[in-house]
């Protein structure tokens, strides 16, 4: 990608069109993009992208405003469902708050490290480690901050990241 800032803003626009995202682009990043090699120009627009869609997604229904459930549930799986739903509302608290920290976790974050970090540096695998590590910071403070298991998590997805980088 050999790409002009001129072509940049016209994507960015048209991220923000296809997401109703606004995307603050500052005149002083454009030398940044003029120094960044393909590959980082790649995942500057990625970064970009996968954020507007996200903070689409966080436009969700108010309470009360989902969609009715039709009932057709299949009696086999209804109870091991709620089985595991329960279980894990146990561990993890109640999962509309879960996903409310999460997600304001992930926005915090993006719009930290867009407006005063290196997103060109972050790779796909980097953003979806801390994603989940976000994920899973969201279940400790939400739920049992003593079950081991989501801390085990964190330290998975921050070795998996450090296995990426001393390739």
């Amino acid at each position: 990608i050999n790409m002009k800032w001129k072509t940049f803003k016209k994507i960015v626009k048209k991220i923000e069109e296809e997401t109703g995202i606004e995307i603050n682009i500052f005149s002083n990043q454009k030398e940044a993009w003029k120094a960044m090699s393909k590959k980082e120009k790649v995942n500057v627009l990625n970064n970009l992208y996968f954020t507007a869609k996200l903070r689409a997604r966080m436009n969700m229904p108010e309470d009360g405003e989902a969609e009715e459930s039709t009932g057709k549930e299949e009696p086999n799986t209804a109870s091991t469902i709620e089985d595991t739903l329960e279980q894990r509302g146990n561990n993890y608290g109640d999962f509309k708050d879960h996903t409310t920290l999460s997600q304001k976790l992930k926005i915090l974050f993006d719009d930290h490290v867009m407006e005063h970090g290196n997103p060109e540096l972050f790779h796909y695998i980097m953003n979806e480690a801390i994603e989940m590590i976000f994920h899973k910071i969201a279940r400790i403070a939400n739920g049992d901050p003593t079950y081991a298991d989501s801390w085990h998590d964190i330290a998975g997805y921050a070795t998996l990241v450090e296995k990426e980088l001393t390739k």
